[in-house]
């Protein structure tokens, strides 16, 4: 660990083993009795062991709590990464000229407010000006209306990433957050759960309700590992 800690990116979750294994595991996994490996069997766990291998196991609550805070961790570093992604696109510039805003919105302040009296200078603003061949009382307010703009998508997309990952947050159950990565991420509910909820039928065709009746959903665009958000 004291090997690669270095290279982790800013902001990793350290997690139990019993969470690592337990949601690995029973990832969405509403039946309450499923088949798991023996570990008399002598065989190592893969999904391809045979069915002499497996024994009835049925799942404790506290192993349930462990899937349902894996199932938020995967969620959380789907939408992290997304919004991150967001963020450089909406930035669209490079660091370099961002760290220079706070810059430019202090000196459009200053000269706005002091006109360069009082020993009150715009280095940065004078060479834009210069360099623009504009105006510097005009350029300020230009750089102004340009950090209430910025500002305001920023407001947007925090409140949209804050909105998107308490609905996860607030998923108590491993069936909420069934819903939750079949709605947002693409990630279909489990059989069993799709057939509960109406959404499927006994020979596994998922259905939707159009109007009050009932048509096969073969060609939902919303399925298949793709971000809906």
């Amino acid at each position: 660990f004291q090997t690669i800690y270095p290279l982790i990116p800013a902001g990793y979750e350290e997690i139990s083993e019993d969470e690592a294994k337990y949601g690995s595991w029973f990832f969405s996994e509403i039946r309450e009795t499923v088949k798991i490996l023996d570990i008399n069997s002598g065989m190592d766990y893969t999904d391809g062991f045979p069915e002499t291998a497996k024994v009835l196991y049925t799942i404790p609550e506290n192993i349930k709590v462990f899937v349902r805070n894996f199932m938020f961790r995967f969620a959380k570093e789907i939408i992290e990464t997304e919004y991150n992604f967001r963020f450089k696109y909406l930035r669209d510039t490079s660091e370099l000229e961002e760290a220079s805003w706070s810059i430019q919105e202090h000196e459009a302040k200053e000269w706005l407010s002091f006109n360069g009296k009082d020993g009150h200078i715009t280095p940065f603003l004078d060479y834009l000006a210069l360099e623009q061949d504009i105006n510097k009382t005009e350029l300020a307010n230009k750089i102004l209306g340009k950090v209430e703009a910025w500002s305001d998508k920023l407001s947007k997309m925090l409140v949209e990433y804050k909105l998107l990952l308490n609905k996860f947050k607030n998923a108590n159950t491993i069936w909420d957050m069934n819903i939750l990565f079949e709605k947002y991420f693409g990630i279909m509910v489990p059989a069993k759960q799709a057939q509960e909820m109406g959404l499927q039928d006994e020979y596994g065709v998922r259905l939707v309700s159009i109007d009050g009746e009932i048509y096969e959903d073969r060609n939902n665009a919303s399925f298949g590992q793709k971000l809906n958000f």
